[in-house]
């Protein structure tokens, strides 16, 4: 059950998070859907910091400091220059 749970906040998270602005947790929270947070009432600040981290590993996102506060951004996933060719 943890997977699914994990796995389906991962997914609302990609959602949520943009390409162009970076986040912080709080701007992350307030930008969730209403419904993740009623489906998923016991997700926590921690778990989604681990789960930040876990897509920081998978080079999903990208962290940033502003302000001496991270925040994250989605990144764009990088072509190989054959297949940029075609």
């Amino acid at each position: 059950m943890l997977i699914s749970f994990m796995s389906a906040i991962e997914i609302h998270l990609l959602e949520t998070l943009s390409f162009f602005d970076p986040m912080s947790l709080e701007q992350i929270i307030l930008d969730f859907d209403e419904s993740i947070l009623i489906n998923f009432p016991d997700f926590t600040k921690n778990e989604l910091a681990m789960l930040l981290q876990d897509l920081e590993s998978k080079k999903q996102v990208e962290v940033t400091i502003i302000d001496k506060e991270k925040q994250w951004i989605k990144s764009y996933k990088k072509r190989k220059k054959w297949y940029q060719i075609f």
